[in-house]
C-alpha cells in the first residue's frame, strides 16, 4: 500500500515559515503509522541531526532536505526542495547551502545560483514547488520559452531525479498552473508528485502560526483580520486527507512513495575530526605529554624541600594513565599549544575555571594556573576512567587578547577548518508577552503593566507564573484582554525565535568543515558559522574549544601595563605571581570591610554584607564563600551557619572523627563535591573514580543507583570498623548536602581572581580604579559608581586635560586621575588619536588657538569642539568655557561661509580673524558656572571639584550645624547628588559627595516621591541624618534641603557701644567680603541697654559664609563683644 509522505515541511527552525517542534512532528508521524518522515527547513539544516536521531528512536526512516530560493532575473525567486539520496548527497547539499549565504540578496535572503546546483547535483533529488517553482512562475506569466529553459536545466542536470509538485492549498494561480503545466508536460518526462507545505501540526494552531508570522513581519494583526487563506492548509494532513485531495490524479501520491524509496541517507558516527597537535619531536603524543610533564614537574618541584615530591609523582602517573588510555593526549596538547602562544604574546590568561582546574597535567602544561595538589583538588572530578566524557577546558582571556587568540587559531589551523558555533534563541516569558501584545494592537503601557507582574528569575515558565504568581493571577482574573494575551502567549512561548553565536566557542577540525557539517558564511572573509549547536557538532566527531573574554583579566592587564610605565617597573613585576600567594593581611582587611566594588564575584550588595559577617582572613574562606553564595545554600541557611561556626557562635560538628580532616576547612560542613568524594574514599573505601559516580548519583537523585551505593557504602564503612547504622546515617547526611555541593575546583579558580583583584585594589588603589573606570567606559551608571568609590578612597577625579589626558583614564599621582578623551560624548576615535599624536610629536598645546592650528580640522565639527570645551579640556589654558565656545562657533560659521568653493583654509580664517577674536571675545562677560551642567552632559559624570570649589566655605560651615541651635540631627552632610537609583521597594539610594567625602544616602520612597522632580544628579543638597551604618556608609535621611534655599543666616553682632565709627564699618565690611560664600545673610547690630539688647541697624548682605574664620576675624574688633549665628531652615 502506497502511503503519502510530506516532503515540504518547515519546523520552528524555519523561523517565520514554520511553527511546530521537531520532536512533536516525529511523534505525530509515528502516531499516523508513518515509516518515513522528511524535514526540509528553509535555507538551513539547523534541526536535521535532532530530527535524524529522533526518527531513529521511533523506528522511522529520516529524509533530510532543504528548501532553497533560486536566482532569477525576470521573476521573483523560484522555490525548490533538495533531498539527500545518501551521505554524498548530504555533503553536496551542505556545500550548496554554504555558498548560498555568500550570495544573499539585499534583504539577506540566501540565494542559490543554477551553476552551483549544476556542479553539486550528484545524489540529490530536486522538487520544483508548484506555482512557486521557476517553471511555475514562467508558466503563470505565459513565458513558455523561459519555462522550457528551466525544464531543460533540471532534466539535464538531475535527469530522473527531478520532480514537479502539484499543490491544492489555495495558492494564487494554483488552478491556472495545473492547466498550463499539464499542457506543457506533453512529450516531456516530468514526474509529478503531490505536496502540501506543513508549517504547523494541528488545525487549531493556525492562530499561533499567524501570530508568529506577524512577529517576524512586525505588523499588527487581529483575530478577525483577512489573511492568506493558503495558511489554513499548512497543517499536517493525514494520508487519507491527501489521497482524498488528489483522488482524481492518484499517480501523484504513488510517485511520492516511489521517491522516498530512493532516499537512504544514514550518518556515519564514530569519527574523530579533532585538530591534531603538531608534534615536532618525532615522539608519539602519549610519550611526548608524559615526558613534558615529568620534566616540568622535576624542574618546578624536585629541588624544593617544602614539597612532598612523591605525592606529585604519584598523582601525575595516575592522571597520565587515565588521559593516555582514554585517548585525550591530543586534546590536552592542542589546548596547551594555543595557551602557550597567548602567554608568549603577553596575553593575559585566567587561572582556570571548572573541574579542569583539578588536573595536575593541565597545570604542568600551563593550561591552568593553580596547583591542584596544594589546593586539595581531585582529578577524578574532571576525568574518570569509569565515566568517559570529553574533557572541556573553559579558558579565560583578557577581552582584547581573546580576539587575538581566535585570529591566531583561524590562521594556524586555516579558516576552512575553524568555525564559530550557532546558538538558538527562544521566546521567553517576557518577550513573548511583549510581542503578542504588540501584534494584537495593545498599548505599550498595557503590556508593560502585565510584564511588571512577572518574576525576574531566569527560566520561569508562563504556566508556572500563572499558577504561582499572585500578581499575574490577579491581572489575569480581572481583565479579559490579559486573558487573550496570556492564552496566545502560552502557545508560542519557547518557540525558536532566531540564531546567535556562542559567546566563546570555536569548532576546530583536522579536516575542512565544509562538506561534513552544515555551515553558513558569516561574512565575505569566509568565516564559518555552524548550523548545528555544540552538542550536535561534537556528536559528529568535532571538537569545541572555549575562548572566553573576561573583563577582570583586561583590568589586570591594564594595571600591569600602567605599573610598568608609571613606576618603570620590570616586565612581569606583578604578574610573575603564579596564583599561589595569598597571604597579604591588608587585602583581607579590605575584603572584611566589604570595599569590594570592582572585585570579581564580590561586587553585589548581598555578598558584601556576607563578607562582613564571615570576616575572611585566609584564602580558604574566600573559596568557601564563592561556593556558598548561591540560591540553594542561601535559602537552606548553610551560609549563615557557616558564618556562625567560623565566628564561634555555633558548635562545629565534624559528624565523625574520620571526617575531621576532610571537613576542617569548612568548619564541619559539606560545601564541596570533592568533599563528598573524599568521604566516600576515606570512610567507605571507595576509589575516587567510584566516589565520583556516587557524587553524580546523589546530586541527580538517581534512586536505583543510590540504593546500590548505599549497600556498597555501608559495606566499605564496616571494613573500616564503623557499624552499619552509623554508616547509613552518614550516607543520608552526605546525600542531603550533596545537593548543595559545589565544584571546589571552579570555586578556587574564581577565588584566585577575586583575591588578585582585591590585592591590586589594596596595593595599587589608584591604578586599579583607573583601569576599572576605563574598562566600563560605555556604562555611565557603572562609571558613576566607580567615581563614588574613588572619592570614598580619597582619590581626586579631574576633568580631561588637553595636554595630559589619554583615551582612557590616566594617573596623575598616587591620589589623582584624569578623565580620558574617550569619555567625552560625540568625539570620534580618529579625532582623539589625532590630538594625542599631535601632542606627542609637537609638544603641549599652549592656547586654544594653538590647538585649532595644529589639529586636523577636517576631523572636527562645531559640536565636537563644544564637547571638548565644555568637558573642561582647556581649563588649564583658559577657564572661560563660555567664551571659547562662542569663539569656536564663530570660527566654524566663518569657515562655512568662506569655504563654499573650497578656496580658503581653516588656518586662513584663524590668521585673518585672530585679532578680532581677541578684541571682541576675550573681554565678554563670562557666563557663570557653565561647567555645572556641562560635566554631566558631555562626560556622563560629575567632577566634584568643579561643583564644590565654588561653595566650599558654605559646605564646611553647614557640616558643623549638628550642634547649633535648632538642629537635632546626629549628623549633617552636604554635597552634590552624583547618582540616584532605587535600591529596594522601601528606599532610594542617593550617592552624595563633596570634596572630602562621599556617602550613600538612604531616602524613604515616600520622601523621594514627594521631591522626585527636584532630586536629580547635579543638585546640591544638605541632608539631616538620624542614624547610620558606619561599616556600609549608609545614612538614613531624616530631612533634606536644596542648597539654594537651605537657610538664611542671622548674624547677631553684639556691640559695646551704640556709636558706629566709619573706621569700624570699613573694617567690618572688609572682613566680611574677604570671607565670602554664596549664602544670603541678614546682619543685625545690637547694643545692650536698659537690661535688654536693642537693635541698632540691620541689613541684607549677599555672598557671606558662616565660617569659623569669619567669626574669629570679626572678634578682633574691640567694639564687638560677641557674635551669634542663627540658622533657619
Amino acid at each position: 500500500m502506497n502511503r503519502f509522505v510530506h516532503l515540504h515541511v518547515h519546523s520552528e527552525y524555519s523561523f517565520d515559515s514554520g511553527f511546530f517542534n521537531v520532536g512533536d512532528y516525529v511523534r505525530t508521524c509515528y502516531a499516523h503509522n508513518y515509516s518515513v518522515a522528511a524535514l526540509t527547513e528553509r535555507f538551513n539544516l539547523y534541526s536535521f541531526l535532532f530530527f535524524y536521531n529522533k526518527c531513529l528512536d521511533f523506528g522511522i526512516k529520516p529524509i533530510i532536505g532543504c528548501e532553497i530560493f533560486l536566482e532569477s532575473e525576470k521573476y521573483s525567486y523560484g522555490k525548490a526542495v533538495l533531498l539527500c539520496k545518501n551521505y554524498k548527497g548530504y555533503r553536496n547539499l551542505v556545500s550548496i547551502l554554504a555558498k548560498s549565504y555568500l550570495d544573499k540578496d539585499v534583504n539577506g535572503v540566501p540565494i542559490v545560483k543554477y551553476r552551483c546546483i549544476s556542479s553539486l547535483s550528484d545524489d540529490l533529488i530536486a522538487i520544483g514547488i508548484s506555482v512557486d517553482s521557476d517553471i511555475g512562475k514562467a508558466l503563470l506569466n505565459n513565458d513558455f520559452v523561459q519555462a522550457e529553459y528551466f525544464y531543460k536545466f533540471w532534466s539535464t542536470v538531475f535527469k530522473d531525479r527531478f520532480y514537479l509538485s502539484i499543490t491544492r492549498m489555495g495558492f494564487f494561480g494554483e488552478n491556472l498552473f495545473f492547466e498550463r503545466v499539464m499542457d506543457f508536460s506533453l512529450n516531456k518526462k516530468i514526474i509529478f508528485i503531490a505536496t502540501n507545505e506543513v508549517a504547523y501540526l494541528r488545525k487549531n494552531e493556525l492562530l499561533s502560526y499567524r501570530s508568529k508570522i506577524a512577529m517576524f513581519d512586525d505588523v499588527v494583526t487581529r483575530l478577525t483580520d483577512s489573511y492568506d487563506k493558503s495558511l489554513d492548509n499548512k497543517y499536517f494532513k493525514s494520508d487519507k486527507e491527501m489521497k482524498d485531495l488528489f483522488f482524481d490524479i492518484p499517480n501523484v501520491i504513488t510517485n511520492v512513495s516511489e521517491l522516498v524509496k530512493r532516499c537512504n541517507f544514514f550518518l556515519k558516527f564514530g569519527y574523530d575530526y579533532s585538530p591534531k597537535y603538531k608534534n615536532r619531536t618525532g615522539l608519539s603524543l602519549e610519550k611526548y605529554i608524559s615526558l613534558y610533564t615529568f620534566n616540568k614537574l622535576i624542574f618546578d618541584y624536585y629541588f624544593f624541600s617544602y614539597v612532598d615530591f612523591e605525592i606529585y609523582i604519584s598523582r601525575l602517573k595516575v592522571e597520565l594513565n587515565v588521559i593516555v588510555n582514554i585517548g585525550f593526549s591530543n586534546y590536552f596538547l592542542v589546548t596547551h599549544e594555543f595557551i602557550c602562544w597567548a602567554k608568549d604574546n603577553d596575553i593575559f590568561v585566567g587561572p582556570g575555571r571548572g573541574s579542569g582546574v583539578g588536573s595536575l597535567v593541565a597545570y604542568l602544561l600551563y593550561i591552568t594556573g593553580i596547583d591542584p595538589v596544594r589546593n586539595d583538588l581531585l582529578f577524578e572530578r574532571f576525568l574518570n576512567k569509569d565515566r568517559i566524557s570529553s574533557p572541556d577546558f573553559d579558558v579565560d582571556f583578557c577581552i582584547e587578547g581573546r580576539d587575538l587568540v581566535m585570529d591566531y587559531i583561524f590562521e594556524f589551523y586555516g579558516i576552512k577548518n575553524v568555525a564559530q558555533i550557532v546558538t538558538f534563541g527562544c521566546m521567553t516569558v517576557k518577550s513573548v508577552i511583549r510581542d503578542v501584545g504588540r501584534i494584537l494592537g495593545y498599548s505599550y503601557s498595557f503590556i508593560d503593566k502585565v510584564i511588571k507582574t512577572l518574576s525576574s528569575g531566569f527560566g520561569v515558565s508562563l504556566k508556572h507564573e500563572l499558577i504561582h504568581n499572585p500578581f499575574l493571577k490577579y491581572e489575569y482574573d480581572a481583565s479579559n484582554d490579559v486573558q487573550i494575551v496570556i492564552a496566545l502567549s502560552l502557545k508560542i512561548e519557547g518557540v525558536i525565535k532566531g540564531i546567535g553565536k556562542h559567546a566563546g566557542g570555536l569548532l576546530i577540525s583536522s579536516v575542512e568543515l565544509l562538506g561534513y557539517l552544515p555551515m553558513q558564511y558569516e561574512d565575505l572573509e569566509f568565516n564559518f558559522l555552524t548550523q548545528l549547536d555544540k552538542d550536535d557538532s561534537e556528536s559528529l566527531g568535532f571538537t569545541k574549544f572555549d575562548f572566553l573574554g573576561l573583563k577582570t583579566l583586561t583590568i589586570f592587564a591594564d594595571v600591569l601595563d600602567t605599573l610598568c610605565s608609571y613606576y618603570s617597573l620590570h616586565d612581569n613585576y606583578f604578574f610573575c605571581i603564579d596564583y599561589e600567594v595569598f597571604d597579604d593581611d591588608s587585602t583581607y582587611i579590605l575584603l572584611d570591610r566589604g570595599d569590594t566594588l570592582g572585585i570579581f564575584q564580590f561586587e553585589s550588595y548581598g555578598i558584601k554584607s556576607v563578607l562582613q559577617k564571615i570576616h575572611p582572613y585566609v584564602f580558604s574562606d574566600i573559596v568557601s564563600l564563592i561556593a556558598l553564595y548561591r540560591p540553594g545554600p542561601l535559602q537552606s541557611g548553610l551560609l549563615l551557619s557557616f558564618a556562625k561556626r567560623k565566628m564561634g557562635d555555633e558548635v562545629i560538628d565534624y559528624i565523625h572523627p574520620k571526617l575531621t580532616p576532610i571537613l576542617r576547612e569548612t568548619y564541619g560542613m559539606i560545601v564541596y563535591q570533592e568533599q563528598v568524594m573524599l568521604i566516600a574514599q576515606i570512610f567507605a573505601n571507595y576509589s575516587l573514580a567510584d566516589a565520583d559516580l556516587l557524587r553524580i548519583a546523589m546530586s541527580k537523585k538517581k534512586t536505583l543507583e543510590m540504593l546500590a551505593h548505599l549497600k556498597n557504602f555501608c559495606y566499605g564503612a564496616e571494613l573500616n570498623g564503623v557499624d552499619k547504622y552509623t554508616a547509613e546515617d552518614i550516607f543520608y547526611l552526605v546525600e542531603k548536602f550533596a545537593g548543595y555541593g559545589f565544584n571546589k575546583a571552579h570555586s578556587v579558580g574564581y577565588a584566585v581572581l577575586a583575591y588578585t583583584g582585591a590585592w591590586l585594589k589594596t596595593n595599587f588603589n589608584v591604578i586599579f580604579l583607573s583601569s576599572l573606570l576605563s574598562s566600563d567606559m560605555d556604562n555611565i551608571e557603572n562609571v558613576d559608581f566607580y567615581i563614588d568609590e574613588c572619592i570614598y578612597f580619597g582619590i581626586k577625579i579631574l576633568p580631561p586635560d588637553v595636554n595630559r589626558s589619554n583615551y582612557c583614564f590616566s594617573i596623575l599621582n598616587d591620589n589623582a586621575m584624569l578623565f580620558g578623551f574617550g569619555f567625552i560624548k560625540g568625539l570620534g576615535k580618529t579625532l582623539i588619536a589625532d590630538i594625542i599624536f599631535t601632542r606627542g610629536i609637537f609638544g603641549f598645546f599652549n592656547s586654544f588657538f594653538d590647538f585649532l592650528y595644529r589639529i586636523e580640522v577636517t576631523l572636527l565639527t562645531k559640536k565636537m569642539l563644544q564637547a571638548l570645551v565644555y568637558s573642561g579640556i582647556f581649563d588649564k589654558i583658559n577657564k572661560s568655557r563660555f567664551k571659547l565656545v562662542l569663539i569656536g562657533n564663530k570660527l566654524f560659521d566663518l569657515y562655512a561661509f568662506f569655504n563654499v568653493s573650497n578656496y580658503i583654509s581653516f588656518d586662513s580664517i584663524l590668521d585673518n580673524f585672530f585679532n578680532y577674536f581677541i578684541k571682541n571675545f576675550y573681554y565678554m562677560v563670562e557666563y557663570k558656572n557653565t561647567e555645572f551642567a556641562s560635566n554631566r552632559y558631555f562626560l556622563g559624570s560629575f567632577i566634584i571639584d568643579f561643583y564644590l570649589n565654588y561653595y566650599i566655605n558654605d559646605f564646611f560651615s553647614i557640616s558643623k550645624l549638628s550642634h547649633k541651635s535648632g538642629i537635632y540631627y546626629n549628623e549633617i552632610f552636604c554635597g552634590v547628588i552624583i547618582s540616584i537609583y532605587q535600591s529596594s521597594k522601601s528606599f532610594y539610594s542617593l550617592c552624595v559627595g563633596n570634596l572630602y567625602d562621599t556617602k550613600l544616602i538612604l531616602l524613604s520612597s515616600l520622601k523621594y516621591v514627594y521631591k522626585k522632580e527636584l532630586l536629580r544628579p547635579g543638585k546640591m543638597i544638605v541632608i539631616g541624618v538620624y542614624s547610620y551604618n558606619k561599616r556600609l556608609y549608609e545614612l538614613f535621611v531624616e530631612d533634606f534641603y536644596f542648597f539654594k534655599i537651605i537657610f538664611s543666616e542671622f548674624f547677631d553682632i553684639y556691640l559695646s557701644s551704640c556709636f558706629l565709627s566709619d573706621n569700624f564699618i570699613k573694617r567690618f565690611f572688609h572682613v566680611v567680603s574677604n570671607k565670602s560664600g554664596n549664602s544670603i545673610a541678614k546682619i543685625r547690630l545690637l547694643y545692650f541697654n536698659y537690661g535688654k539688647w536693642i537693635l541698632i541697624k540691620s541689613f541684607i548682605y549677599m555672598g557671606v559664609s558662616p565660617h569659623d574664620d569669619l567669626i574669629l576675624e570679626l572678634k578682633k574688633n574691640k567694639e564687638i563683644l560677641d557674635i551669634k549665628i542663627t540658622y533657619k531652615f
